[in-house]
This record gives C-alpha cells, structure tokens and sequence, in this order.
C-alpha cells in the first residue's frame, strides 16, 4: 500500500496529464528552492494540526469495516511550480490548481502563491527558469480501528560503495 502522499501525487499526475510532466513530479518531506531542470512539479507534505472531529458518528472504512472518527488531520502541501520560463510557470500553476480541484473535488482549502527568488549566483550556481509555490490544505479523517503494520517482503539490504558490494546486516 502506497503512502497517502505517494498515492496524491500518482492521481495528480494521472488527472495532469501533461506528456512534458510525465514522470517529472516528485515528492519529498523537505522543503526545496531548486529542482532539477524545468519543467518540474514538487509536492512537499508540511502537515497541520490535528483536531477533534467535527461530527460524531461511525463511516464504512472498508467494506463490512465500520469505524469511529476520533480526530482530524488538517494536511497542508506545498506544489512547487518549476517552469522554463515565467509564462511557463504560470500556466504550470493554473494546470496544477486544476489538477488538485480534481483529485480532492473541491473539498480543500487555498493557501498562498509565492514567486520564489531563487538567488541567482549566490552560491556560485545559475538557475535556469522561474519557480512558483501554492499551498493546498484539506482535511482527512482518523479511524479508531488499529491496522497492522505493512510487511515489506523482498527487501534488498545490500548497499554499493565505489561497485564494491556491502553487507548492511554486518
């Protein structure tokens, strides 16, 4: 089972379908100023409060699988908007805007645009094209029903270092 960020971020793409994007939309926990070369979208998870629910009551989670709702998670994402050029960016922004109305049908919160200055030559780098950041914020609920943890099967745990093969069990 896929993260809920990972699972966004693959609807977003989907529901985008943009060919210059493809496989160009990436997510991260850490804030960035500088992707990789334009075009680009970035998606970070800053998170948001919890709070107690709004409405009691029980919801189906899954099929047979009835739970209650016993607190909120206010979510808030950055979407980064990395286009080759400003008018690029922009149209990047109102496609991304789209895209998330889509996936969450209108059930979320606007936050702000920022016209990020990436500080040409500052630490001795050029940038190449312009970079807009929108917040997004919605609200998920939290079930009482406890899930066992994911397995992880087929788990490679050797690492490389200069082609030489490394045993992480060691």
């Amino acid at each position: 089972m896929a993260s809920s960020l990972a699972q966004f971020a693959a609807e977003f793409e989907a529901v985008l379908n943009d060919p210059a994007l493809t496989g160009r939309i990436v997510t991260t926990r850490r804030e960035f100023e500088n992707l990789k070369a334009p075009p680009r979208v970035g998606i970070v998870e800053i998170g948001g409060p919890l709070s107690h629910p709004d409405r009691p009551g029980e919801a189906e989670i899954e099929s047979g699988v009835k739970a209650r709702i016993i607190g909120l998670r206010n979510r808030t994402l950055q979407i980064y908007c990395h286009g080759q050029t400003e008018e690029q960016a922009e149209q990047m922004l109102g496609n991304t805007v789209a895209a998330a109305r889509n996936v969450l049908h209108a059930s979320f919160d606007f936050g702000a645009e920022t016209w990020l200055d990436q500080q040409e030559g500052a630490d001795g780098f050029r940038r190449h094209g312009r970079l807009v950041m929108w917040e997004i914020t919605w609200t998920t609920p939290v079930y009482d029903v406890q899930r066992p943890l994911t397995i992880l099967q087929g788990f490679d745990e050797t690492e490389t270092f200069g082609d030489e093969e490394i045993d992480c069990n060691a």
